[in-house]
């Protein structure tokens, strides 16, 4: 099964001490000066600065239905007299809003992570090692989906298909 490139399952690996080596799934294909990423944080003052250096201040919380987490939302606060405005942000009223989700400091620092050689080196042995073991449950043992959901349903579902085939 593939790790997915989740905040939550990057910090359950830092907790556990694991060395992870997730690919970031998001491929942007072109380099957003603008993008979350390089807006500065300062934790003292909860407050972010942004490629041009204007404060982005915190502004609330709230819980976002769609992707079923709790976010920060910080909103620009010099953005009408900036001269970069039209580059960093697409809404009609001109201000930039952050949503930051939970666990993106792991997430920034694993795709930092993955970037080096080492972490390159060590991600091109799945190829070896765990792909021709999942090719072969998919192809030679026709196993291509769970029907329980969870690692219980999972391990059901695995022990019920290796008796079929005994």
């Amino acid at each position: 099964m593939r790790a997915t490139f989740e905040g939550a399952n990057i910090k359950f690996l830092k907790e556990k001490k694991m060395h992870g080596y997730i690919l970031d799934n998001n491929k942007k294909k072109k380099s957003d000066p603008f993008d979350k990423k390089y807006f500065l944080y300062d934790a003292s003052r909860d407050k972010y600065r942004c490629p041009e250096n204007q404060p982005v201040a915190f502004m609330g919380e709230h819980y976002d239905k769609q992707k079923k987490k709790m976010i920060r939302v910080y909103k620009g606060e010099s953005c009408m007299s900036c001269r970069s405005r039209n580059n960093c942000t697409k809404r009609k009223d001109g201000i930039r809003y952050l949503k930051m989700y939970p666990w993106e400091d792991e997430r920034n620092a694993t795709v930092a992570k993955m970037k080096t050689p080492e972490a390159k080196e060590i991600y091109k042995l799945r190829q070896q090692l765990v792909e021709p073991a999942i090719g072969d449950i998919k192809e030679n043992q026709g196993l291509r989906a769970f029907l329980n959901r969870g690692i219980q349903g999972a391990k059901i579902n695995s022990i019920w298909h290796v008796r079929q085939e005994i």
